[in-house]
């Protein structure tokens, strides 16, 4: 008996339609995962831009505190979320201390929900002034802490 090419190939290569459903399904979950790696690290990209905008902030914001260091007090209490400066005195021209809250308060609206607040302790031979800086951001809620030791 003699047999076509046709009959001695049927059924012996090739995939079944099950076989080749069971692939779409392992390189759909693989997909998937990548997809969602790659949000993940896009939000840590922009998370940590972010962080390096409230580094900036906060170093400059030490860097005027010395530079006004015979006032270092003056800053106390300053808050950029009820725009406190309790103890920085209203003038005309304005002192420095209330320039550098005008320029953080403008600044800090760069970072989602942020907030700057100064805390100073006054001591016998030097002030401790604490510049503390949150936000939040999709990866959560950070914050930036900086004391400083200032001689009056």
């Amino acid at each position: 008996m003699h047999r076509s090419r046709a009959s001695r190939y049927c059924g012996n290569e090739g995939f079944t339609l099950l076989e080749l459903m069971i692939t779409l399904a392992i390189l759909s979950i693989g997909l998937l995962g990548l997809a969602t790696m790659q949000t993940t690290a896009l939000k840590a990209t922009v998370s940590g831009g972010k962080t390096t905008i409230a580094n900036s902030l906060v170093r400059n914001a030490a860097e005027r505190i010395i530079r006004n260091s015979a006032n270092s007090g003056s800053y106390a209490g300053m808050n950029t979320g009820t725009g406190a400066r309790p103890n920085c005195p209203s003038l005309t021209p304005p002192p420095v201390c209330s320039t550098d809250f005008t320029e953080w308060q403008t600044r800090v609206t760069r970072l989602p929900q942020g907030l700057m607040q100064v805390t100073s302790t006054a001591g016998a031979n030097f002030d401790t002034v604490t510049v503390i800086l949150s936000w939040q951001d999709p990866m959560g809620s950070h914050s930036v802490t900086l004391p400083l030791q200032v001689a009056p």
